[in-house]
């Protein structure tokens, strides 16, 4: 993946965890916050209301008769808002003295953990859906139990000057109007996140693309400048005898056929290419007078020639891009049966582009002319190749490279 992508992907991936915990910590936060304000602002208004329109007296004991019809018109004129839809009385015995439910007056319910901290002077809450409430008050019957989220409040009564509760008002919430202005809030808090996050996105992605944008025209124009610096190599060598001018280039010519047909792509492709263009790097250091003797070289001049594989080797190794080009150079003069040098690598011994190397520059060598001789014609060349087959050359690449000439030369050898 390039730096682009890259960055895109781990910028969205993160971008999103980050927008998805902030959205959740400030929605959560704001819910709870007005989920808060609610419970105070009711509790306040149910202590009040209850505290200016009634006595100690009134609810202490549990409304019977005549008293509770009294009671509930009592009830009625309290001001409690719209989100009130229902009052519970308990006294300090936690006996029932109103509800809305006559049967339930005076019944007395021990197990209640709300209604014990409340009786302490303590406003406590409960969260119960309809059906939550019709169970836990076996008032299946009861319709003004309605909205689908209700806030059950337990709010200790007080009155002036006194520190302990006289009673407890059991208040019904209607949540949903709330929570739908919650939804809301959340909509637009999520909404502004998103857009938010989105905007910081593109910027981002703008400045890393442009960045981008520049590191790839920069790499190009390094690895521009290296095949230039490899071309001057080339040339220099070229300029070191008429005879081996333009061979390196050929060469790789020849090598590209080879590996196209053998689907050799990418960096080994491009190792193999730079290698076949400066293998015979190493015969800078080599005299001229050698590479253009007329006659059969001497033994120790051979042994001079022979050393030009590892001088091509010493002399690019430094140049960290040609690190895998360096073994293909060093054996490009090895022999499939071992009578090779510089290290008398055999078979598969040898690395599979120095084999191809090899051939394609055997056949480039035989087809030119040489101080020492006549260049060999293609059918004669491809004759060499073929009897060198197991002694030379790898088989199974000269059999791919022959068909390869025949489509170059457009006839059959």
């Amino acid at each position: 993946m390039s730096l682009i992508q890259r960055f895109s992907l781990l910028c969205f991936l993160a971008l999103t965890i980050f927008v998805i915990l902030i959205g959740w910590t400030i929605s959560s936060t704001m819910e709870q916050h007005m989920l808060h304000k609610a419970i105070k602002e009711s509790a306040d208004i149910v202590q009040q209301n209850v505290v200016k329109h009634m006595e100690p007296a009134d609810l202490a004991q549990p409304k019977i008769g005549q008293e509770y019809n009294k009671f509930s018109e009592e009830i009625e004129h309290l001001s409690l808002g719209p989100n009130i839809f229902k009052l519970k009385f308990w006294n300090l015995d936690k006996v029932i003295v109103w509800t809305v439910i006559q049967e339930q007056v005076g019944k007395q319910f021990k197990e209640n953990k709300h209604l014990d901290l409340a009786i302490k002077g303590q406003v406590t809450t409960e969260i119960e859906d309809s059906h939550g409430l019709h169970q836990k008050y076996h008032d299946k019957d009861d319709e003004s139990i309605e909205p689908s989220k209700t806030l059950e409040l337990y709010v200790p009564i007080k009155v002036k000057n006194s520190t302990q509760p006289i009673a407890v008002v059991e208040a019904y919430y209607n949540l949903d109007p709330l929570y739908d202005e919650i939804a809301i809030h959340k909509r637009i808090y999520w909404s502004r996140i998103i857009v938010g996050f989105a905007l910081l996105y593109v910027v981002l992605f703008g400045i890393v693309f442009q960045a981008s944008k520049r590191i790839n025209y920069q790499n190009f124009e390094i690895k521009d400048m290296f095949f230039q610096i490899i071309s001057t190599l080339v040339n220099a060598l070229d300029t070191k005898s008429s005879w081996t001018k333009g061979h390196s280039q050929r060469t790789e010519q020849y090598v590209e056929l080879i590996a196209q047909e053998m689907n050799i792509i990418g960096e080994q492709k491009q190792q193999l290419m730079l290698a076949s263009m400066l293998h015979d790097i190493g015969k800078i250091g080599t005299y001229d007078s050698l590479l253009d003797k007329a006659g059969k070289l001497t033994k120790d001049e051979f042994e001079m020639i022979k050393l030009h594989p590892v001088q091509g080797v010493s002399i690019l190794e430094n140049i960290k891009q040609l690190q895998n080009a360096l073994p293909i150079i060093r054996h490009h003069h090895e022999r499939y049966d071992g009578s090779g040098y510089p290290d008398g690598l055999a078979g598969e011994e040898i690395p599979l582009m120095a084999r191809i190397l090899t051939i394609a520059d055997c056949f480039d060598a035989m087809t030119a002319d040489r101080p020492y001789r006549k260049a060999l014609s293609v059918e004669q060349t491809i004759d060499e190749l073929d009897k060198n087959k197991n002694i030379q050359f790898d088989p199974e690449l000269v059999d791919i490279f022959i068909p390869l000439l025949e489509k170059l030369e457009g006839k059959k050898f």
